[in-house]
């Protein structure tokens, strides 16, 4: 995981939200979320890397498809 990196993290609500990784301290990474622009700071094991590798990511895309096909 490094800076820039689009990630879930998961909050005091126990909720997860989606964020860019903007500082990394250690096991400290603070994240700004992308639906309230605000700032949360983090433990490294409340917060799951989104990359090209995600299983869910590649799943999501493989819907997406077949529902724009269908619509085609």
């Amino acid at each position: 995981m490094k800076e820039e990196s689009l990630v879930l993290v998961q909050g005091d609500n126990k909720l997860w939200s989606s964020g860019r990784v903007v500082a990394i301290d250690g096991q400290n990474i603070a994240v700004n979320l992308l639906v309230s622009g605000k700032e949360v700071a983090s433990v490294r094991e409340k917060v799951i890397p989104l990359n090209e590798d995600t299983p869910l990511i590649e799943e999501r895309a493989g819907v997406f498809k077949n529902r724009a096909g269908a619509l085609l």
